[in-house]
């Protein structure tokens, strides 16, 4: 028929012609590809989701951005940890030696492979001399409860009422700091720190030869211009600065900074998720505990969050907040404002 016969005629024609079809057609896509890479947009990146620390030994420790805190979860840990594991987070936090509030062994239940391990440890000083001893030995306990030879990171709670009273560590403050270097050297731990100290205490410890100061955990506080000294003092010496129970610290503020709602609605983000990524934004580790499973969604969003913040979004949240607060003084854990409920 006639389609075979137009067939015959296109296979018979002259491959000089035919060349120059396919050459024509080659150059046809070429150009349509051009046009694509040049107006495409670049493919999204992921935000970083980890801090990368030195360790003593050279090698460069990742540390999450968010840690999920396993306090006051009681026999739900187990459960809320591997919820948490599954939805995104790959750092925990727990302690040893408070059995109200943690449930170490429950954690180690729910371990798995290539998540940060944060274990803290506390002593209290005694006559004996021998807070180093205890120290090294709540230290040891800790990774039995937990099942695993090694952590990532072991903080020292603390320091003493003496040192807070003074300004100045006491024997027993530097010999529980020491029994941390032994546990670096032991290779029980990657990365040591502390919780609570107050910038010269900080200072003087970063002054002892062996191991360094790595990581300082202490609650990030709206009312004190978010530690700005505790900041600097960090950014100075290269230490990783953890902020535990941010959005319940910091509650007054959430209820009423218009700055921070005003970030929250420009960017669509609840004012949680908002504050939790200026705090990244700041250079600080968030270390959340939500057991809810949309809150804890809300939490991890705050990594993409914090990528989109500029500068002027940091500054405008700090202006907003200088410092209010009387004297730190930083007696033992506190319990912060009540509660907020997040909707």
């Amino acid at each position: 028929g006639p389609l075979r016969l137009a067939q015959l005629g296109r296979e018979r024609a002259p491959a000089r012609k035919g060349r120059l079809a396919l050459l024509l057609l080659l150059h046809a896509v070429d150009a349509v590809n051009l046009y694509d890479v040049v107006r495409r947009p670049p493919p999204r990146r992921s935000a970083p989701s980890f801090f990368e620390v030195p360790a003593s030994n050279g090698t460069l420790v990742q540390v999450p951005k968010l840690i999920y805190a396993t306090a006051h979860k009681r026999h739900r840990t187990a459960e809320l940890v591997k919820k948490a594991f599954d939805a995104g987070f790959r750092g925990v936090d727990t302690a040893h030696g408070e059995r109200k509030r943690y449930n170490e062994s429950a954690v180690g239940e729910a371990l798995v492979d290539g998540v940060f391990v944060q274990l803290k440890v506390h002593y209290t000083a005694s006559s004996s001399g021998d807070a180093g001893r205890r120290c090294y030995a709540a230290a040891r306990r800790g990774l039995d409860e937990l099942g695993v030879a090694r952590v990532g990171g072991l903080l020292l709670r603390g320091p003493s009422e003496e040192a807070r009273q003074t300004s100045k560590l006491t024997d027993d403050d530097v010999a529980a700091w020491r029994a941390l270097q032994r546990l670096v050297k032991e290779g029980r731990t990657d990365l040591i720190g502390v919780c609570n100290f107050p910038p010269p205490l900080l200072e003087e410890l970063l002054r002892l030869d062996g191991p360094r100061c790595s990581l300082h955990q202490t609650r990030l506080r709206a009312d004190r211009a978010f530690n700005g000294e505790d900041r600097a003092l960090a950014e100075k010496h290269g230490v990783v600065l953890q902020a535990p129970g941010l959005v319940t610290t910091n509650a007054p503020a959430l209820r009423r900074s218009s700055a921070l709602s005003a970030l929250a609605a420009k960017r669509g983000a609840t004012p949680e998720r908002t504050l939790l990524a200026f705090a990244l934004r700041l250079g600080v580790v968030a270390v959340v505990g939500s057991a809810s499973p949309k809150h804890v969604l809300d939490d991890l969003g705050a990594v993409e969050l914090a990528a989109s913040l500029s500068p002027s979004d940091i500054d405008g949240v700090l202006a907003a907040h200088p410092d209010r607060h009387k004297p730190d003084t930083r007696r033992g854990m506190r319990r912060g404002p009540k509660k907020r409920k997040r909707s």
